[in-house]
């Protein structure tokens, strides 16, 4: 007989029944406990994990659980360029026992500009935003840009600064 040491869900057993073991040798990975989601992200994006940061959970296939977890615990070692970390959140059911989930996680910010997306008018594949001047000229003046977190807004990559002042995309005057 083999006693685990404490009552769980069996998640992995690779020695195949019969087998010859070894006193102390491991034989199957259980759970026991509060349920948690284990996560790997790359070691670079790690640095910026703080314990108890809030993560986004959902997972559409189990029924289209959403929840917020937080992170409670964060591994040092770094296995194939993958930091590992622990998130537990309340009311998780057992269903999601080695299932994937996915988790939306705060890894920086940084500051932007982000403008209405009628600021902006797109002719022959070029994105331009219309720049007042400080004589009140006004002038058209490319910019590159992307989708913004907002929606109806883009974020300006390249083209404008801080301060500059825009007036909407229309016909020029």
């Amino acid at each position: 007989a083999i006693l685990a040491p404490a009552a769980g869900r069996v998640l992995t057993a690779d020695i195949p029944v019969g087998s010859v073991v070894m006193a102390g040798q491991s034989l199957a990975r259980i759970t026991a406990g509060p349920l948690l989601v284990r996560i790997e992200l790359p070691e670079g994006q790690a640095a910026a994990l703080k314990l108890g940061d809030p993560v986004e959970l959902a997972a559409e296939d189990l029924g289209g659980i959403a929840t917020q977890g937080t992170i409670s615990q964060i591994y040092p070692s770094v296995t194939a360029g993958q930091v590992t970390a622990d998130v537990t959140a309340p009311n998780l059911p057992q269903t999601l026992t080695g299932q994937r989930v996915r988790a939306s996680i705060k890894v920086g910010q940084r500051q932007a500009l982000v403008v209405p997306r009628g600021y902006i008018v797109t002719r022959y594949g070029i994105d331009y935003a219309r720049l007042v001047r400080a004589d009140g000229t006004v002038s058209d003046l490319p910019v590159q840009t992307t989708a913004a977190s907002i929606p109806g807004t883009v974020e300006i990559l390249s083209g404008l600064s801080a301060g500059d002042v825009l007036t909407p995309a229309g016909p020029s005057k």
